[in-house]
């Protein structure tokens, strides 16, 4: 039920209400209430140190990386030339940008020269632009009715060995209709992967934090794991700002380390831009 996958996205601040419950409790010496309160809080704890099997911690950098940045950049965002300066100095290899739905070299004459390899959805949204070549680049085939939603994939050499490539923009859960369409997107994903050998990177605005079953699940079928900058990821997108944050915005890999990652400002956009430095394992 797509009601109670949004809400574990959220489950990492139930630590507050347990908290203030855990407080009145005390100062009342309702000791009943009190243990009520520690149970939920443990089984709370032990179900957040669980999800940090589904992240990646940084490793030590070697001199083969390959620089990964991914932006959501908001659809109604009148500062996407802006939004690309600030991306440049970051000097990533790949961008996949999602909500765009301009040509990148109307946005940004210079950014398009500098990655001349781009690849978006038939129709505009989802982007890959690279200062490398993409190899066997394919659009995943979803049902009728997901305009611009459909995954990339594409594949990039490193070092005489390929990476996989995918960007996704799945559709933010909310709704059954919503919930049903990004099931949809997930399984497509999960079943081509099945056939794909050799390291995979991943990355887009996945409308799912590491709390979500439905994106547990995901993790779980396609043996990707999130790249993160701490014991908890750095939020990318506050859906109430400036209070409640999340991280719906990854980089996701199988078969590759992260040696650095982190989130940055991006101008006119509600989501920070993630960023991943990809090394291939020795």
């Amino acid at each position: 039920m797509w009601f109670v996958d949004d809400a574990f996205n959220l489950v990492g601040y139930a630590a507050l209400p347990l908290a203030v419950l855990a407080l009145a409790s005390a100062i009342g010496r309702r000791r009943g209430m009190l243990v009520t309160v520690g149970a939920v809080g443990a089984v709370w704890l032990a179900f957040m140190a669980s999800t940090h099997l589904a992240v990646v911690a940084p490793v030590a950098c070697r001199a083969d990386t390959i620089r990964v940045v991914n932006s959501n950049v908001l659809l109604t965002n009148d500062r996407l030339p802006e939004l690309a300066a600030a991306i440049l100095p970051h000097d990533p290899d790949v961008i996949v940008f999602e909500e765009l739905d301009e040509d990148i070299a109307d946005v940004s004459p210079e950014l398009a020269a500098k990655y001349p390899y781009r690849f978006t959805t038939d129709t505009p949204w989802v982007t890959i632009a690279s200062r490398l070549p993409l190899l066997d680049q394919r659009r995943l085939r979803l049902p009728p009715g997901f305009p611009g939603y459909q995954p990339l994939t594409a594949d990039i050499e490193v070092g005489g060995r390929r990476l996989h490539l995918i960007g996704v923009h799945f559709a933010a859960p909310i709704g059954t209709t919503a919930f049903r369409e990004h099931q949809e997107q997930a399984a497509a994903v999960t079943e081509h992967l099945r056939d794909v050998a050799g390291p995979v990177v991943l990355t887009g605005d996945l409308n799912a934090t590491v709390t979500s079953p439905l994106f547990l699940r995901f993790l779980w079928d396609t043996g990707l794991r999130s790249v993160s900058d701490g014991l908890f990821q750095s939020q990318s997108y506050w859906p109430v700002p400036p209070l409640i944050g999340m991280r719906i915005d990854h980089v996701l890999l199988r078969d590759a380390e992260v040696c650095h990652t982190e989130v940055f400002e991006v101008p006119g956009s509600d989501h920070r831009a993630v960023l991943a430095d990809v090394q291939l394992p020795e």
